[in-house]
């Protein structure tokens, strides 16, 4: 199993951690694995609601009827062109 050290740990942080860990009866490791499976599950599910939700407002539009191919590819050579990024 890979091994993960963290250095740099803010006292705070620290802190918060062990008494996270000794109230769950886990050791600092254990918790710190749990606090980490927590965080990535939550950071998925935001991720996938967002995807969501974009796809309803996408769809919520009605369907789309003549779209040509090239529209899209102008809209790409003009970003791609364009001095601010993401605007």
């Amino acid at each position: 199993m890979p091994t993960l050290q963290i250095r740099n740990v803010p006292q705070k942080l620290y802190d918060e951690l062990k008494r996270k860990a000794i109230k769950s009866r886990r050791s600092l490791n254990q918790e710190a694995i749990v606090m980490l499976e927590l965080a990535m599950e939550e950071h998925n599910d935001n991720h996938k609601k967002i995807k969501m939700a974009t796809i309803d407002r996408i769809l919520s539009r009605g369907p789309v009827e003549n779209i040509d191919a090239s529209m899209g590819i102008d809209q790409i050579r003009k970003d791609r062109d364009s001095d601010c990024l993401g605007c």
